[in-house]
């Protein structure tokens, strides 16, 4: 009854309302009535002060000032300043930077914040800071000091400013606090995480355990401090731990890290000091710890491995060890790394050969893994692994001990072979790691090549490219004369350098390659070569070879030739650039191709050359082509705004110098695109469209694609809607999205990000909008497609709205107006009920009530089905309209709950017999294919909606599990939906058929029909036929296989779906299939035929059934159509696809070209076929590819695949003829291909080797090639298997050495790989790759041209006995994969044995599941077998046997298993396939359960689960009619909609059979409960973001009934009672003025006409005047605020305040007030006195 005042704290930001002027403000929100409370809690957002020049006093709780206009653009020639003091005496104020952007220069010269720390007392700096562009930093004053805060601004650019949280703290706290270790893991962290910690701090934890005799692990979670210094140590910001809580020494010491590291320690006493120490330079996120007491002997640790060194020391160092300890760490450095061992101290027992107490060091972690070293004295030899793995073992025996050791770790580089031979015969090569991509920062490599006696060594470095420093003290490659680093050094390079010789004086030369981690270069290649060569001068003094630091020369221009790539980006540089000048005199030209069908884009990033107006002394010239002589695109010496973009896939960049003044160059760098991937375009009044690549199909990975979109029309701005978005989900977009700008002049905003399935609808503010789509290297989906358009501006201030509360709001606004009109109407308008209306109540309800199956209900059939009958539990229908006259309402307007509102099913129309349809009324029965859906609609009081009942006709051609027919007649389903038709749309869904023994006649829409109680299980004993016939003569019926679960045997003997096809005419039987298990195909019967299908179960096993589709196709319709190719892509498919092709058809598709001098290029997007036969050969279902339309002999075929094979197809000539054969026993999903046009000449493709012979062809062939071509292919294999190219015929220029014309075969794709042959005449042995890659290359000159060639390329398989590796480790968290040799792709071999040993971590058990099995079987598999032992051993227990299927896991009962697989002489088979991972009761445990309760927590609960988790738990209980219960204690995975990435799923088991309850993730999980007395539970995470993960409860009990209320949108929930209490509070106050008007008192009208007291101030309000009142001091109102009611005490009692009003939400408005009545302005509310504290407070 009186107004509504909220008093808000600004330390959280709204951006609807600023203050624009510099003193506090209080603002009184009027909201008369009650709706408008809701509008002002929606409008209620924490307020922010853009004021300056004002002094501040910080609280201890967080208070923010920003720049002025923030968030907007801040203003040029700005000047303010805040003074920032404690508001307690001997306090700290601390700022926190959470957001900057300020124009950046490297000084800070143009925009800056500048922060001083002044000393209260003599008012001295303390100490001050500059900060520009974007950072976030914390800064912390001492006592009796203060900020004096400045922020000046020039007259150019400007940007968002900044906003700073400043608050106090007391000045006595100490940063880091004693900590006490248990059991139970606990976290710590640095101040501030996970924001940013505080500049120049020093914090210590001390860590202790509860008894003595336990020690501390200690894991980094989270590390995100300052990196490395130069040198590679932590120099900046850092942490250190030492082994004891008062150690601070170096050798107790466990390890000092930085930067992103994550390090894991173990102590080897009961307490452990942590120390963090910062800087004063930059600021951090700080880290996050995990810390536990452990048994002083556990010391069983995997560990990651570094950059800094880290330290293992034995359990009680520096006290002795006790004896009986076998401890194991296990340390993993990243791929590419090698784990580095160095012994710093060590006191073992110390006896011949280490039999008592050892350390053992194995290369690996593989329990046969090579053994390095066995020590137990000390050695100064450090002991390096080979691979990224190492493990070191401790054995102390039960005799003497000693003080333990001190173990350094670190990870390295990995250099490669550290001894290299050089050969006198051939070029060997030597690259940094990665090259040409950029090496690692850190790296220490070091290489001794020797020579044979008497021969010297010569290296020549092809290219090099290092940071570059004067003294090359940076990054390094030096030289040494000898076979160590101490020999004499012949030179030392950096920067640029190519072609540089450098010979040794003897047979042995060092080489050593250094880095900092600073810069990083794409490094160097080099070869050698051993050889008499004579002696070079080399750089001497007297006494010492001086390091070579002469600067490479800048000339140097690097490869002439590059590809753009479509997807990212690649870089260009003048020589030398950024390191030193370019020289003069320079000519370099360099020719930039990109794919067939796009464009070359340029970005010039800088341009530092000597200028002139005209460019003609130092310049860079761009031509679209290939060739010196191409159009100019531009001749550019200064800076250069846009893109330069070919018209053309080829660019050619000349860059030229004079001989006078020299500068730093230019950086550019440059991508192939084409309108799939950025392309600028410029729109006027048509809309025009951007798609993702690949759109709709899925877009690549590591996309990087730009568009710019543009008008020049005056006044006009760029519009974008969605009309298809499709992209990977994140919380934050920062995997794959869409990132709009907003571009005005050459300055770009941000406008916003998307990804998910809500994509951009907005518009800019000037005429020009960027477009940028990323991808990463993961997940990808459909894509976008964005409509654009140029139009005026449009505004809205209504954001984007959830569409589930705008539903539900409608919905429920309407439902409870519905419901509250009818209650009104019965209470305001009651009458008598006529004679007519009782006797239409009373009349009886004809038809004939048969049965549908709803949940909860009685299931048996009415005794009388042909009687008259209303089912006991339905509500009766009402009568047909026709019965009703016209002033007799039908009883419709009534409240009836939801409980009441019943499905009631009747037969067919009266008068028709039970054969007789709607749609059939003489014909056999066509059950399941229409249901007459009647939704009754009512009227109520004198509104009348509707006079007749509504019925909707349905067709059942999709899958609805809520209601079922079990009856075998056709149905009509009548719903009666009596008041509200909202009820009857929520209700609907398409029904589908379960009847069988009918006749059905298909049509050319898709109906289903399926088997009995479908999707629940079939009953035993069923046998039950379907006919269906095409309903159109002359047309031919499809039976689509949507889903089958149907009992499995090999011969089908069990349960069986039995299709025949019957001839019509002497009803002979055609094909007939027999079908059990799991299958999907497509089955096409010819013209006069149908289908005879029979269901026959035997009295064992049920299963869910299956569900087919059926419909009608014309029996002259073609399989496969003629096709033209364009330069844009387009895709065709098999007939099915995706589901299946059909049986016993040969489809055909001819493709051409628009102009004759193109050709086709062919890619298989997509195969699933039926796999070749034992002979290998494509000879069951297949498809064939031609080279030209007409094509079908044999040398015309360009290949034929199968199975899963996705070749690659380019034609000589411009047509292609693709053909696909199918047999009559299996089908499959089939093909998709993609095809374009493409021109005549282009040659480059990258193909895919697969089992089946693929052809590569000559561009033309069969017809002679053109002159000057320069083709290339690349052919990829199978991991693991090599390349075969046969000549089938050849046909070019021969002439001695081949330099005309010819052919040349590389063995790998890159640059520099071994030449295998270079043809020019027919060849007939064939070539062969020594890896899975070969590069084919086909140059033609000038001159003479032949008939071209026909290449045949296939991969060849390795041989099938091989049993890969013995030796496999189980990983805790996914599954790995074991197979027998060859599998998928062909049979096993006769005569194997092979044996692997797989074992987990200690304290793992090894858990196997057979996937598939197909041996060949005899009763005691005795032939071919696998067999399983438990242990490592061939001699351990047996586990099981097996040559058939196996059901359920094996699992080894300690840390191995052993497993053999052996065939004989006779039959062999496809093999069989397992997976295994290392299991304990962590991740996965079957567990029984009675009435007590269990829990499952997911691996590391409460900290993040690992990614790539794969585990189950099976809980069961033995009590008699009880069922499993579970909840969700607390539940926190990674969301997406599908719950595809991150989730839990549980399964009802009965039995053994399985069925899914549901799946859950996000942060709701399950409650749930089974209807046996089994659950199992499966946890699966990928590879990406993981969260704190699930603790689930399980109890035993009763079942309890669940409601039938689905999980719903809380958006709905919440939008429906606000739209219903909205409309339902308008509704009734529209009611009492419509029925209770009366007339106002002149109480009333006082009220109304009483002055409003208050003194009203100015709030910014868009659209609204934005100066303040002439006198603000007198009482006012602003013109467009409603008058505030008056306050409570002013209303007499009878006399209400004018609240009950309806008011348009535009006369909601915000009202302003000074401080209180009496205050001076410089007073407030909380401040009475003191200074003005601008921006801390508003109310």
């Amino acid at each position: 009854m009186s107004s509504f005042t909220v008093t808000l704290k600004d330390y959280q930001l709204m951006p609807v309302f600023h203050v624009s002027f510099r003193r506090r403000q209080g603002v009184i929100m009027n909201v008369p009535c009650f709706v408008r409370i809701c509008i002002c809690v929606l409008l209620y957002g924490a307020l922010i002060s853009g004021a300056c020049d004002v002094t501040l006093h910080a609280e201890r709780e967080p208070l923010n000032f920003t720049s002025p206009n923030y968030p907007s653009n801040y203003a040029n020639n700005e000047n303010c300043f805040w003074d920032i003091y404690p508001a307690t005496r001997g306090y700290q104020v601390v700022l926190e930077m959470v957001y900057s952007s300020i124009e950046y220069s490297s000084t800070c010269a143009y925009d800056v914040l500048i922060i001083d720390v002044i000393n209260d007392g003599n008012h001295t700096k303390a100490s001050s800071r500059r900060i520009c562009g974007g950072s976030r930093w914390n800064m912390l004053i001492q006592e009796d000091q203060h900020f004096h805060v400045v922020f000046t601004t020039d007259g150019s650019r400007t940007s968002s400013g900044f906003l700073i949280r400043y608050y106090e703290r007391n000045g006595t706290e100490t940063c880091g606090v004693p900590l006490v270790a248990t059991s139970v893991g606990k976290t710590f962290n640095s101040p501030g995480y996970p924001n940013i910690y505080r500049l120049s701090q020093t914090c210590t934890w001390t860590i202790t355990t509860e008894h003595q005799n336990q020690t501390i692990q200690l894991d980094t979670l989270d590390s995100g401090l300052q990196n490395s210094s130069s040198g590679g140590t932590c120099g900046g910001d850092h942490v250190t731990v030492y082994n004891g809580q008062y150690s601070t020494t170096e050798s107790y010491q466990l390890g000092t890290f930085c930067g992103n590291e994550r390090p894991v320690f173990n102590s080897g006493v009961n307490s452990l000091r942590v120390e963090l120490r910062a800087d004063s330079l930059q600021v951090y996120k700080g880290f996050k710890m995990l810390y536990k007491a452990v048994p002083a002997t556990t010391c069983n640790l995997t560990l990651p491995a570094v950059n800094s060194p880290m330290m293992i020391v034995s359990p009680g160092y520096p006290n002795n060890y006790v004896n009986g300890l076998d401890c194991q760490w296990t340390i993993n450095a990243l791929i590419g790394k090698t784990v580095t061992v160095r012994v710093l101290s060590l006191d073992l027992e110390n006896v011949p050969s280490c039999v008592n107490d050892y350390l053992l060091f194995k290369d690996g972690t593989a329990t046969d893994a090579r053994q390095m070293a066995k020590i137990c004295e000390q050695t100064y030899t450090p002991i390096v692994s080979s691979s990224n793995h190492m493990t070191i073992i401790f054995h102390s025996d039960s005799s003497v001990t000693g003080g333990g050791f001190r173990l350094q770790y670190t990870s390295a580089t990995d250099c490669g072979l550290s001894d290299l031979s050089a050969s006198s015969v051939l070029w060997k090569y030597l690259t940094s790691l990665g090259y040409p991509s950029n090496y690692d920062n850190n790296v220490n490599c070091e290489w001794k090549i020797t020579a044979p006696y008497y021969y010297k060594i010569k290296v020549e470095i092809a290219h090099m490219w290092l940071e570059y420093s004067s003294l090359c003290s940076s990054d390094y490659l030096a030289f040494r004369d000898g076979p160590s680093y101490w020999s004499r050094q012949l030179g030392k390079y950096c920067g640029v350098r190519s072609n540089k010789q450098i010979v040794s004086t003897g047979p042995y030369m060092t080489i050593t390659f250094h880095t900092n981690s600073l810069i990083t270069r794409p490094g160097f290649n080099l070869k050698y070569i051993a050889g008499k060569f004579p002696t070079t001068t080399t750089i001497t003094t007297t006494t010492t070879t001086t390091t070579t630091t002469e600067r490479p020369h800048a000339s140097n221009c690097g490869s002439s030739m590059h590809s753009a790539i479509k997807y990212s980006w690649k870089y260009l540089a003048s020589p030398g650039y950024p390191d030193y000048n370019y020289n003069n005199n320079i000519y370099c030209q360099w020719t930039i191709s990109a794919p067939v069908g796009y464009k070359v884009k340029v970005e010039v990033q800088t341009m530092s050359l000597e200028y002139d107006p005209s460019c003609s002394r130092d310049y860079v010239l761009f031509r679209d082509g290939s060739s010196s002589y191409s159009t100019r695109l531009g001749k550019y010496c200064d800076d250069v705004t846009g893109y330069i973009v070919s018209s053309s896939n080829a660019m050619t960049i000349t860059f030229r110098t004079d001989s006078s003044v020299t500068d730093r160059g230019f950086s550019l760098k440059y991508i192939a695109r084409t309108k799939a991937c950025g392309e600028d375009d410029t729109i006027s009044y048509e809309a025009k469209y951007i798609e993702s690549p690949n759109y709709p199909l899925s877009y690549p990975n590591n996309a990087d694609c730009e568009w710019t979109i543009s008008t020049s029309i005056d006044g006009y701005v760029i519009h974008v809607e969605v009309v298809s978005f499709n992209l990977e989900y994140d919380s934050t977009c920062s995997y794959d999205y869409v990132q709009l700008y907003d571009v005005v002049t050459s300055f770009e905003s941000p406008i916003g990000r998307w990804c998910g399935t809500d994509g951009p609808n907005t518009q800019t503010t000037g005429q020009t909008m960027k477009v940028k789509f990323l991808s990463d290297g993961s997940t990808s989906r459909s894509g976008f497609k964005l409509s654009f358009t140029a139009g005026e501006p449009t505004y809205s201030s209504v954001a984007a709205l959830n569409i589930g509360a705008i539903v539900g709001g409608v919905f429920g606004g309407i439902t409870v107006v519905g419901v509250a009109v009818c209650c009104c109407c019965g209470l305001c308008s009651r009458k008598k009920s006529s004679p007519n209306d009782q006797r239409q109540r009373n009349r009886p309800r004809e038809g004939i009530v048969s049965f549908i199956n709803v949940p909860s209900y009685p299931q048996t059939p009415p005794t009388a089905p042909t009687a008259p009958a209303v089912l006991p539990f339905m509500s009766a229908p009402p009568p047909s309209y026709n019965d009703v006259v016209k002033n007799d309402p039908p009883p419709y307007c009534q409240v009836v709950p939801l409980s009441d509102v019943q499905p009631v099913v009747t037969s067919s129309p009266s008068g028709a017999s039970e054969d007789q349809g709607i749609d059939n009324p003489v014909g056999p029965n066509r059950s399941g294919e229409r249901f007459t859906l009647c939704c009754s609609l009512f009227k109520f009081c004198s509104l009348e909606l509707y006079q007749s009942r509504l019925t909707v006709t349905l067709r059942v051609y999709q899958l609805m599990s809520g209601f079922r027919v079990s009856s075998r007649q056709r149905q009509d389903v009548i719903m009666n939906i009596p008041c509200f038709v909202g009820i009857c749309v929520l209700l609907y869904g398409t029904l589908v058929s379960g009847a069988c023994d009918v006749t059905l006649h298909a049509e050319r829409e898709p109906l289903n029909f399926t088997s009995p109680n479908y999707p629940g299980n079939y009953t035993n004993n069923e046998n039950c036929y379907w006919d269906i016939y095409p309903a159109t003569r002359g047309y031919r019926v499809v039976l689509e296989m949507v889903y089958s679960s149907i009992e499995y045997s090999s011969t089908c003997a069990y349960d069986v779906l039995t299709i025949d096809v019957l001839n019509d005419g002497n009803q002979t039987q055609a094909p007939s299939r027999r079908i059990c298990g799991e299958s999907r195909w497509n089955i096409l019967i010819q013209e006069d035929q149908h289908f005879h299908i029979v269901f026959t179960t035997d009295g064992s096993r049920t299963s869910s059934g299956f569900l087919i589709r059926y419909y009608e196709k014309i029996g002259a319709g073609n399989c496969g159509v003629p096709l033209v190719a364009t330069s844009v892509g387009k895709t065709f498919n098999s007939p099915g696809y995706p589901n299946t092709y059909f049986l016993s058809q040969t489809c055909r598709w001819t493709i051409t070209t628009e102009h004759q001098n193109q050709t086709i290029q062919l890619v298989t997007v997509d195969s699933v076929l039926q796999s070749s036969s034992s002979g290998g050969t494509c000879d069951r279902d297949y498809v064939t590819v031609y080279n030209g339309q007409y094509g079908i002999i044999g040398s015309n075929q360009l290949g034929t695949f199968c199975g899963n094979d996705r070749p690659v197809f380019n034609s000589g000539v411009n047509s292609l003829r693709v053909e696909l054969q199918t047999d009559s026993s299996q089908n499959y999903k089939g093909f998709k291909m993609l095809y374009k046009a493409v021109p005549a000449t282009t040659c480059n493709l990258t193909l895919t080797a697969v089992n089946s012979p693929m052809m590569i062809i000559s561009p033309g062939y069969p017809n002679n090639y053109v002159n000057g071509l320069d083709c290339q292919w690349t052919i990829h294999a199978p991991i693991g298997g090599n390349i075969t190219v046969k000549v089938l015929s050849l046909d070019l220029e021969n002439v001695p050495s081949c330099v005309n014309d010819y052919l040349l075969f590389k063995d790998g794709t890159t640059t520099n790989a071994r030449q295998l042959a270079k043809i020019c005449e027919q060849r007939s042995t064939p070539i062969v790759s020594s890896s899975n890659h070969m590069t084919i290359m086909f140059h033609s000159d000038s001159s003479l041209t032949g008939g071209g060639f026909r290449l045949q390329y296939t991969s060849e398989r390795p041989h099938a006995s091989n049993c890969g590796s013995s030796m496999l480790s189980a990983s805790k968290y996914s599954w790995r994969y074991l197979s027998s040799p060859g599998y998928p792709y062909y049979n096993y071999n006769n005569n194997i044995y092979c044996k692997w040993t797989i074992s987990a971590p200690v304290g793992y058990k090894v858990k196997v599941e057979v996937q598939t099995m197909s041996l060949e079987y005899d009763s005691s598999c005795s032939r071919d077998y696998v067999l399983f032992r438990d242990g490592s051993s061939s001699y351990g227990t047996r586990l099981g046997k097996y040559c058939d299927d196996v059901s359920g896991y094996i699992v080894s009962s300690s840390n191995a298993m052993t497993i053999t697989f052996r065939t004989d002489s006779s039959v062999t088979d496809r093999g069989f396939s397992l997976k295994y991972i290392a299991w304990t009761q962590a991740c996965g445990k079957d567990d029984t359960i009675s009435y007590e309760t269990k829990y499952i927590e997911s691996p590391n609960y409460p900290l993040s689960y690992p990614n790539d988790a794969d585990c189950e738990w099976t809980i069961s209980t033995s009590i008699d009619g009880y069922v499993i219960h579970v909840e969700a204690v607390f539940f926190n995975l990674e969301y997406d909609s599908t719950c595809s990435y991150d989730y839990v799923q549980l399964y009802d088991v009965v039995t053994s059979y399985e069925s899914s309850i549901g799946r859950w993730c996000g942060t709701d999980g399950p409650n749930r409960q089974t209807t046996g007395q089994t659950m199992k539970v499966k946890f699966h995470s990928d590879g990406s973001t993981s969260r704190s993960g699930f603790k689930l409860s399980f109890t035993a009990g009763e079942p309890t009934t669940y409601s039938s209320v689905a999980a719903l949108n809380i958006g709905a929930i919440v939008g429906g009672v606000f739209g219903g209490i909205t409309v339902v509070g308008v509704a009734v106050c529209c009611c009492c003025g419509l029925c209770s008007r009366k007339k106002s008192s002149p109480n009333d009208q006082r009220q109304r006409n009483r002055s409003r007291e208050g003194i009203v101030s100015f709030i910014n309000v868009p659209n609204y005047p934005q100066t303040p009142p002439t006198a603000p001091t007198a009482p006012a109102v602003l013109p467009f605020m409603s008058l505030p009611p008056p306050t409570y005490n002013d209303v007499v009692k009878n006399d209400p305040p004018p609240y009950c009003q309806v008011v348009p939400l535009s006369d909601v408005q915000p009202v302003v007030t000074s401080s209180p009545s009496g205050a001076s302005e410089d007073q407030g509310i909380d401040n009475p006195a003191g200074p003005n504290r601008s921006g801390e407070r508003f109310t």
